[in-house]
């Protein structure tokens, strides 16, 4: 047994403080679940731009090739889990498409069976404090809803429940944006076409 004055649930998906406190509190719409196949590795890449290949083969997402520093290399596909499993679809077919285009395109061998994990995309959040007891990141379900990036999110609702713990100050998850790319047309195209209106964002 622990004791403690604050506790912030930061440990993703199946983060353990929102399955203790927060489940009923603030249950996750299945509908804005995502599932992800990536791979990082050392390759020594030539082409160095960044690639996004949206709605590939019908894909409820996107795929995604990333030189970074250092001859890294990071390749990825995701997509909205709940829209393959209505079409009997599974996320490794499309990742078997993926290997043959970096095969073709870049000459890049990827794994028949690479690591994956799950995380949701931003639904309602006026439920991720109970008390001392907060949510931030992936546990709060903070990825944007029209590029699926968790990363920024989860920088910001960290900074919150820092300056709320050490300020006193509000933790107000609805003042992150729910969208990367603001509120223009395409990004509430691409918002809709992910999730299709499922648990707007609040």
């Amino acid at each position: 047994m622990f004791r403690c004055r604050h506790l912030v649930g930061a440990g993703g998906t199946a983060c353990p403080v929102r399955r203790a406190l927060f489940e009923e509190a603030q249950p996750r719409p299945r509908d804005l679940q995502t599932v992800t196949l990536e791979v990082e590795f050392p390759f020594d890449w030539r082409d160095p731009d960044c690639h996004l290949w949206f709605f590939e083969h019908g894909l409820p997402g996107y795929s995604w090739y990333v030189p970074k520093a250092a001859g890294w290399l990071n390749v990825g596909i995701g997509a909205m889990a709940a829209r393959l499993k209505k079409r009997g679809e599974h996320i490794r077919e499309h990742w078997r498409h993926l290997a043959a285009k970096m095969s073709r395109q870049f000459g890049i061998p990827l794994p028949d069976d690479p690591p994956g994990y799950s995380y949701y995309v931003r639904g309602p959040v006026e439920s991720a404090r109970i008390e001392n007891a907060f949510l931030v990141g992936d546990a709060a379900g903070l990825a944007t809803r029209d590029l699926c990036e968790g990363i920024g999110p989860a920088i910001r609702s960290g900074f919150k429940a820092a300056d709320s713990i050490l300020l006193g100050r509000p933790f107000d998850l609805g003042e992150l944006a729910s969208r990367s790319l603001g509120d223009g047309v395409v990004s509430r195209w691409m918002d809709w076409s992910f999730t299709r209106g499922a648990a707007p964002a609040t």
